[in-house]
């Protein structure tokens, strides 16, 4: 079955098998099996291994390395992953377990991003270039949302709207990408961060796996590991995930629509109150590690962290009209950083 979650569940599997001793049934039992597969190219796994060996042995315990787990199978990679049948994932805790479950289990993921981002690192000190700064948050969020706004030219064929001047959701205006894109060029002083820290780099609900008996944290997918970002880059892409983007996929006909009436959208989202309650214990936790480290412009950065990841997911969201519900939820996230 595809791992719960999933982007398009094309690539990630959990399965479940039963090995057979043919000849010795009588002597040695059926022995159940569960293992998670993954599929991908060697270049790939070789990214995500030379990330795991650069890591500070003090960090490597946070993640799994799971690059030399793979085998190749008629010229592709598949990744085994038989040790963590116990896991879930954090989008897994967040849909399913009990509100006690959910609040141990964001409490040891922040724990652990808090450890990761703030590791120790001469190489990393706050930058004294303003233009350095500029151009790492250009190089963080603006670019990374140009880039996304780039693939989603494929929607134009059902969505001609999403390139014009204006088109209304939910009774609100939205401009196009360009517009939001010029206003935040001009604030880039103002959403710089005020130093660099490593960052996971794709910290989605997904990629946190967490063994419930215990609340033992394990990520995985390191292949965007950077050594100098901001830490608000992972807590944005979280709360996106299980505050948005997670909802619109558990949005299924007939209890969700989206209406069209010329350039006039609506649609609601289905409610989900662990997320909320989920996305809401992260949020307290960033602004308290904001007010421990002296980060006034967290909350705006925050807002575009959140509007990078969801812009990014447009293109690999196979639905058209999730994914046209996916650029409407990231452009209001870029509507409210501009709307004075």
């Amino acid at each position: 079955m595809p791992l719960q979650g999933g982007v398009s569940g094309a690539t990630v599997y959990y399965v479940d098998a039963e090995i057979r001793f043919p000849g010795l049934q009588g002597t040695l039992q059926s022995k159940p099996l569960q293992c998670v597969i993954k599929y991908s190219s060697e270049e790939s796994f070789e990214a995500e291994r030379r990330k795991f060996d650069d890591l500070p042995e003090s960090l490597r315990n946070w993640f799994v390395d799971f690059a030399t787990q793979r085998i190749l199978v008629g010229g592709d990679f598949f990744m085994i992953m038989p040790y963590l049948h116990d896991y879930k994932t954090l989008a897994y805790v967040v849909c399913h377990c009990e509100k006690e479950q959910i609040k141990q289990s964001i409490s040891k993921v922040c724990q652990g991003l808090k450890e990761i981002h703030f590791y120790p690192d001469p190489q990393r000190i706050p930058s004294k270039s303003k233009s350095s700064d500029i151009g790492k948050s250009f190089s963080l969020y603006l670019g990374s949302i140009q880039e996304s706004c780039e693939k989603i030219e494929r929607l134009a064929e059902h969505f001609p709207e999403i390139g014009s001047d204006t088109f209304i959701v939910n009774k609100e205006e939205y401009h196009s990408r360009q517009f939001y894109f010029e206003k935040l060029s001009k604030k880039l002083n103002d959403i710089s961060p005020p130093f660099y820290t490593l960052a996971h780099g794709d910290c989605h609900s997904r990629n946190l796996l967490l063994r419930l008996r215990d609340t033992d944290l394990k990520i995985i997918d390191i292949d965007k590991f950077m050594l100098q970002s901001d830490y608000i880059y992972d807590y944005g892409t979280l709360i996106a995930d299980i505050e948005t983007y997670n909802r619109v996929l558990q949005a299924r006909r007939p209890s969700f629509r989206l209406r069209r009436t010329s350039k006039a959208f609506s649609y609601t989202l289905p409610e989900n109150a662990s997320a909320k309650m989920a996305a809401e214990l992260i949020r307290e936790n960033v602004e308290k590690l904001a007010r421990e480290k002296r980060d006034a412009g967290w909350e705006p950065r925050l807002e575009l962290a959140k509007a990078r990841y969801l812009l990014s997911m447009v293109s690999k969201t196979i639905d058209v009209e999730q994914a046209f519900l996916v650029y409407c939820e990231g452009l209001k996230s870029l509507s409210r950083l501009t709307t004075p």
